[in-house]
């Protein structure tokens, strides 16, 4: 069934994101039709192939309900099927890594847990310190959304229960930039997949060269699209902190450059001054001249 969102609900600032999304798709399709097809030119298979497109599959599904969830800012609904990507494309990449794997996914038999625990799989799959951070890290944001976790704050919920007061925030509802976010994360997780079934298609020898700089291209595209909207977002936050906020070390930065932690202290300074209007600005490197 093909659901079609009416245009004029759709943000001219995601439409493109939309349409890069709906590539990846398609190309996510011809990944499954090719290796299917080239398996059976040369009549050669495996199990962890079997697996790769079972999860393909599933992953195509999740693909639609994303795009459609985050069009209509349904983003903590879309977080729990990201939270699925996530979840079985670790599987596949560590299927990928050797056959015996596939042997263990396949004669699983715990209906309460799944073959590996999500910990083993990132230990085992990013050795680098900053990648296995990183990756946890975007896999616990997700996660909070899912379970509710009350420190997930206005990712888990609507409205946010800050120091015993509800704080909503309809910025962040109304900022593309939130959606934005959503549609990259769905498309580096179906990149991560088609990628690791294409990974498995290659040992078995299956002419798949093709596809694979299609996928390639089209990734980077929204690459692209992604460092493009994420530093024109940080240029406008820079230029909406007001000048006497910023501290000499700020001041002392590049143009077009930004001191984060500067950002971080000013989003919390902001938070506060919900509940304390009388709250100061505090920075270690600020001295206000008189």
């Amino acid at each position: 069934m093909k659901i079609t969102i009416p245009k004029e609900m759709i943000d001219s600032e995601l439409k493109k994101y939309i349409e890069v999304v709906e590539e990846l798709q398609q190309i996510g399709q011809k990944v499954l039709s090719t290796v299917i097809s080239e398996s059976q030119r040369i009549n050669k298979s495996k199990p962890s192939l079997f697996i790769s497109l079972v999860i393909m599959k599933r992953m195509l599904e999740c693909m639609s309900s994303i795009k459609l969830l985050v069009t209509l800012r349904h983003r903590r609904d879309a977080s729990i099927l990201l939270l699925n990507l996530i979840e079985l494309r670790l599987d596949l990449m560590y299927i990928a890594l050797d056959d015996k794997h596939a042997d263990v996914w396949l004669d699983h038999d715990k209906e309460h847990t799944k073959p590996w625990k999500i910990g083993f799989l990132f230990r085992s799959l990013y050795v680098e310190e900053g990648e296995l951070n990183a990756e946890k890290e975007n896999y616990k944001r997700f996660s909070m959304a899912k379970h509710g976790n009350p420190l997930g704050g206005l990712m888990s919920f609507p409205i946010e229960v800050t120091n015993r007061a509800l704080l909503i925030n309809e910025e962040q509802n109304d900022s593309p930039y939130s959606s934005i976010i959503y549609f990259f994360a769905c498309g580096v997780e179906v990149y991560r997949i088609c990628n690791s079934t294409l990974t498995i298609a290659k040992q078995l020898g299956l002419d798949i060269e093709q596809i694979n700089e299609t996928l390639e291209k089209t990734f980077e595209v929204l690459r692209k699209l992604y460092d493009q909207d994420t530093l024109r977002t940080v240029h406008e936050l820079v230029n909406s902190i007001e000048k006497p906020h910023l501290c000499n070390v700020c001041c002392a930065i590049p143009k077009g450059k930004v001191e984060i932690n500067c950002l971080i202290r000013q989003g919390s300074y902001k938070r506060e001054l919900l509940f304390d209007q009388n709250v100061q600005f505090s920075c270690e490197a600020f001295i206000e001249k008189p």
